[in-house]
């Protein structure tokens, strides 16, 4: 099955259930704005094939494409509309950049994979070379197997990646205040960050066989790294860095997962997530607070 090219904001999918004559590629936009002034989001697997579901609640279901919405005001804590699960559909399931789908389909290799959350994040890695998977959220990393997401399995195996980089926020460490305001526990903000960063961890170490090696790596922006303002998602980065002509420092800080840099604080996690436990300040009361 072959790709056509793709472009910034449009890519050639493949639909399974084409039938003549109607084609078997067809092209989509990534990004669209419907009549409400919502980002569209469109979705594929790491194939390149349109998700197609049906609701079988229905007398007569009809196939529905998979796509989230980004709401033009969020509805509560709520930013995005995600399919639901009662509905037929997969659920959250990660997004991949053209370009990785490109890669898998090659068979290309693939030396660094980082996961993140937020697909704009990832689009726009991609659009600067990068391998990035946009996750719905940073709990969203397993299929209804527990297990790493198939896709992402996927791409590991295919493209041969040695380095798998958890990449936060800049804000991963912060407290929640509206769980100060309301006298919650605060810890629990920053232990979803650490302890989704370890299960992925745990689930990328099972998948994979005894004769591969993979290192695994956490990541996270320096928001204060910056004079001028404070970056807080990769997107928000790279548009300063562009901006601030540091474009190339960021992408050469940002691939380099070895050495510490400016821009992002790093630390290996492929054999222990302790250090990173005392990081997050998760070991000792007195030390979070």
């Amino acid at each position: 099955m072959e790709h056509p090219e793709v472009d910034e904001n449009h890519m050639m999918v493949y639909n399974p259930e084409a039938e003549h004559p109607m084609p078997s590629w067809g092209r989509t936009k990534i990004f669209t704005i419907d009549n409400d002034g919502n980002m569209v989001i469109n979705y594929w697997t790491v194939e390149g094939e349109m998700i197609i579901y049906y609701n079988d609640k229905l007398k007569n279901p009809k196939p529905i494409v998979y796509e989230t919405k980004r709401w033009r005001e969020p509805k509560g804590d709520r930013k995005y509309d995600i399919p639901s699960k009662e509905k037929g559909s997969p659920g959250a399931i990660p997004w991949f950049h053209p370009i990785t789908v490109k890669a898998f389909q090659d068979g290309e290799k693939i030396k660094t994979l980082y996961l993140t959350e937020g697909v704009k994040k990832a689009f726009m890695a991609g659009l600067h070379g990068v391998h990035v998977v946009g996750l719905s959220s940073i709990t969203c990393y397993a299929d209804k197997d527990r297990q790493l997401h198939r896709g992402i399995r996927q791409v590991i195996e295919t493209c041969g990646v040695e380095n798998l980089v958890v990449l936060w926020d800049g804000d991963c460490l912060d407290i929640s205040t509206k769980a100060i305001r309301l006298r919650e526990e605060s810890t629990k903000r920053v232990f979803n960050f650490f302890n989704s960063a370890k299960r992925i961890r745990a689930l990328a170490i099972n998948a994979m066989p005894e004769e591969r090696t993979l290192r695994i790596y956490f990541m996270h922006i320096k928001s204060k790294a910056w004079k001028t303002e404070e970056p807080k998602g990769l997107d928000d980065l790279l548009t300063l860095a562009t901006s601030a002509e540091k474009l190339q420092p960021v992408l050469k800080d940002m691939q380099n997962v070895e050495e510490s840099g400016p821009f992002f604080y790093r630390a290996e996690i492929t054999m222990t997530t302790a250090m990173l436990y005392k990081y997050f300040k998760l070991d000792d009361v007195t030390h979070f607070y």
